[in-house]
């Protein structure tokens, strides 16, 4: 096994978002990287589910979502994290408001939304 005590520590790269203050701990950037996965890996999954499942409000999105996690490889979240996951998709214009249903916003995959998919699949 090589000795990894000469090699430097990793160092914050000037196009990294700013998830951490460059002063910060790389074991803060580390974390922040694994985060942002995370997330990325969430949305993906919210993308899948309403294209499943056609449109949906933002509670639909988080008990479906939870059902699936429990039930498959998608990443654990806590119940509100999916909805919120959603109306980012929303603004990014990954998903569209349909109408109103049940008190909420119905949310439909967006051309940009199926192209997303369409890279993952």
């Amino acid at each position: 096994m090589p000795n990894t005590d000469s090699l430097p520590e990793p160092m914050p790269l000037a196009g990294d978002t700013a998830r951490t203050r460059t002063t910060d701990p790389v074991t803060s950037h580390q974390a922040a990287d694994k985060s942002q996965a995370r997330i990325k890996e969430t949305k993906m999954c919210v993308l899948r589910l309403i294209r499943q499942e056609g449109s949906l409000t933002g509670q639909e999105v988080n008990d479906l979502y939870l059902l699936r996690a429990s039930r498959s490889d998608w990443p654990a979240a806590k119940y509100d994290t999916p909805r919120k996951r959603a109306f980012e998709l929303l603004a990014d214009g990954f998903l569209a408001v349909l109408g109103e249903r049940d008190g909420g916003r119905e949310l439909c995959l967006t051309a940009k939304g199926c192209d997303a998919l369409k890279v993952t699949s």
